[in-house]
């Protein structure tokens, strides 16, 4: 459960029953069930005390990201803990125990047997923590990237970790889960798209969407993407491409139900390719400071998109 103190989300979790007989066992049994020291804490409220069986207090002092008991064994029993290691030493800036890194080498393959739909169910909570573009950095400099994303979406992973670091920085951690996804997986695949399609002549969008659906494909095996998500990163991309063209259909575009984002992107890579596109964004800034001031329930404010403001 999640509770909501002083506007900062707290995680509350019971203890782990065992995989024998459904029971709970003390606290000190229960602590060899988690995932690393450092999550591994208790807190006696009547004492108003930490108590620490393994060590996580010191971790948490010296920056340590450290698995609990043998982390070659416990990464067979879970190969999913190597992205939450990953999560914990992007967010927190702690580095990951030698054995523990070595084993995350090491099993990187088993992501590969993991459920998409378990994939999926554990990448939308990492979202909200703001931390995928620096995860993606940290799983290419570990060597593992190959086998947390699918060929050919991580083949652009320079450009792709940029465009992420924009939108991360945009965007609040706090945007729902379902549009922070969509926001992921746009960043994911347009770089590649471009490569495909160029963006100068900009291409027909027949072509776009073609080369979306190639991409779209191996990620989906991937993630188990839902339906209506996939729809959404393919209108957002055919958005893109609109705006790349020159289309100043204003009343119209703005009607679309993805425009914004689209928008967004659309600036970023006009900040990419100036010269290309540098012309259309020129309208586009202009037209944007001419609109009313945006109303409290619009998903993005398009006057900050120009000076990158925070969302």
């Amino acid at each position: 459960k999640k509770l909501m103190i002083d506007e900062k989300n707290l995680e509350v979790v019971t203890a782990k029953p065992t995989m024998v007989n459904n029971t709970y066992g003390t606290p000190a049994e229960d602590v060899q069930r988690r995932d690393f020291t450092i999550n591994a804490l208790f807190y006696s409220l009547d004492r108003f005390k930490v108590i620490d069986y393994l060590g996580g207090l010191e971790d948490l002092e010296d920056g340590i990201v450290r698995i609990i008991g043998d982390p070659y064994e416990r990464l067979i029993e879970d190969p999913v803990r190597i992205l939450r290691a990953m999560e914990f030493s992007c967010r927190l800036g702690f580095t990951l125990e030698e054995q523990t890194l070595k084993a995350m080498q090491f099993h990187a393959p088993l992501l590969k047997e993991v459920s998409p739909s378990r994939m999926h169910e554990e990448l939308r909570g990492l979202y909200t923590k703001g931390t995928t573009s620096a995860m993606l950095d940290l799983a290419s400099k570990l060597g593992i990237i190959s086998s947390w994303l699918p060929y050919p979406t991580a083949t652009m992973l320079s450009q792709t970790r940029q465009l992420m670091q924009k939108m991360e920085g945009f965007f609040s951690p706090a945007t729902n889960e379902q549009q922070l996804e969509s926001l992921i997986v746009t960043s994911l695949l347009l770089p590649e798209v471009v490569n495909r399609c160029g963006i100068s002549p900009a291409p027909p969008l027949h072509q776009v969407n073609e080369a979306i659906e190639l991409l779209l494909h191996p990620l989906n095996d991937c993630l188990h993407l839902p339906r209506y998500q996939r729809h959404r990163v393919r209108e957002i991309i055919i958005g893109i491409f609109r705006l790349c063209s020159g289309d100043k259909r204003i009343k119209k575009l703005k009607k679309r139900p993805n425009f914004y984002l689209s928008l967004f992107f659309f600036i970023q890579l006009g900040r990419e390719y100036p010269k290309e596109l540098g012309k259309t964004i020129g309208f586009w800034h202009k037209q944007v400071s001419r609109w009313p001031a945006t109303k409290d329930d619009q998903v993005v404010d398009p006057k900050l998109m120009f000076s990158d403001q925070r969302h």
